[in-house]
């Protein structure tokens, strides 16, 4: 069980929807991983990742790369 999104959480126009979509479709213990590159103009900073996805039943787990283009991992509750 896993929910992957890469590079298009800052296009969507209503992120709280997107997420709580994504944990609706999660068992607990499911992964939702976030990948995000400052390549984007969308760039997402992770701090301001896990204030959006954390309050949606995510604990944050692990981050891989840099400030400016990484990849992290959110488990769900």
């Amino acid at each position: 069980d896993a929910v992957v999104i890469v590079l298009m959480l800052g296009e969507v126009p209503d992120r709280t929807v997107c997420l709580a979509e994504c944990r609706r479709v999660l068992r607990s213990g499911g992964v939702a991983v976030f990948a995000e590159s400052r390549r984007d103009a969308d760039f997402i900073r992770l701090g301001d990742l896990r204030e959006l996805v954390e309050p949606h039943d995510f604990e944050f787990d692990h981050r891989w790369g840099w400030s400016w283009e990484y990849t992290a991992r959110f488990v769900a509750s």
